[in-house]
């Protein structure tokens, strides 16, 4: 898949989880055309900084009560987890397949779940106040 563009339509409407959205498409885009030298520092950083972001949401979440914070914090763990697994394929040399995983699933995963849970999310914290 090409790379991401952020726009105005990827806002769900939270200033902070808008700014972590179009970092996350920032590094994304950086990421899929890294160099070889490059690819492994930038999947560290790209990783850091979703994890960070999860982060972000899950304290809110917290904060306002969200009923729904099991399942979003859950798919949140599934995620790393598969970075996990693919930062272990990475240390094996298997660059080109990583990023080969990273470039077709990325984009499809970040568009559903920004639509999904981080739009409910959204939603609630601004009617929670």
């Amino acid at each position: 898949m090409a790379e991401l563009k952020w726009s105005k339509d990827l806002e769900v409407g939270n200033a902070v989880i808008d700014h972590d959205h179009e970092e996350t498409i920032d590094l994304f885009n950086e990421l899929i055309v890294a160099d070889e030298a490059a690819f492994a520092p930038m999947f560290k950083l790209f990783v850091d900084h979703l994890a960070t972001h999860f982060g972000h949401e899950e304290e809110m979440m917290i904060k306002c009560n969200f009923p729904a914070y099991d399942p979003h914090k859950s798919e949140h763990e599934r995620v790393l987890g598969i970075f996990t697994d693919l930062a272990a394929m990475l240390d094996q040399g298997k660059t080109e397949d990583v990023r080969t995983a990273v470039s077709e699933t990325v984009p499809t995963w970040f568009l559903e779940h920004r639509a999904t849970m981080d739009q409910v999310t959204s939603n609630f914290i601004a009617m929670a106040g």
